[in-house]
């Protein structure tokens, strides 16, 4: 027999409208603007370490910042929600290495909200193409998938 696997419909609480790496930002408290310092899109790792097999922890201290946007436009609903963000770093092999949740809150009639979440240290595997990837929980406390922060981890000759 086989099992129907339920689909989820709802959408999620917040609409995911971008997310850069970068190594600080700023927000200016008087004009509500964020500053990005030295977005990263790709980080050189000396080679030797990729002979080590398995994951690794390197010191690395960046930033992920995100703009996000509630579904429900706060003119139709302003009342203040929050919600969960989870973040998952995905290796080249669609391996996830690590996992955080952080929560949201959107104040009573704001439409945006920006998160920042620092990092001291990047887990690797190996050399390639890594994700970040963002899922917001909707309504019914499910994770929707929703956008991916990309990272390429090079290897460097040692010097």
């Amino acid at each position: 027999m086989t099992s129907i696997k339920k689909v989820d419909q709802h959408p999620p609480t917040a609409q995911f409208l971008w997310g850069l790496l970068c190594s600080l930002s700023s927000i200016d408290q008087e004009r509500n603007n964020v500053s990005l310092f030295n977005i990263v899109e790709e980080i050189g790792i000396p080679q030797e370490i990729f002979k080590q097999e398995g994951k690794k922890v390197i010191p690395f201290v960046f930033e992920i910042v995100m703009l996000l946007r509630r579904i429900v436009s706060s003119t139709v609903d302003d009342r203040e929600i929050t919600t969960d963000i989870e973040v998952a770093l995905v290796d080249p092999e669609e391996k996830e290495l690590k996992k955080i949740i952080a929560p949201v809150k959107f104040q009573k009639g704001i439409q945006r909200n920006r998160l920042r979440i620092r990092f001291n240290t990047l887990d690797i595997t190996v050399p390639g193409n890594y994700g970040f990837r963002i899922s917001v929980k909707n309504s019914e406390g499910f994770l929707k998938h929703v956008g991916t922060i990309p990272l390429e981890v090079k290897p460097r000759p040692f010097k």
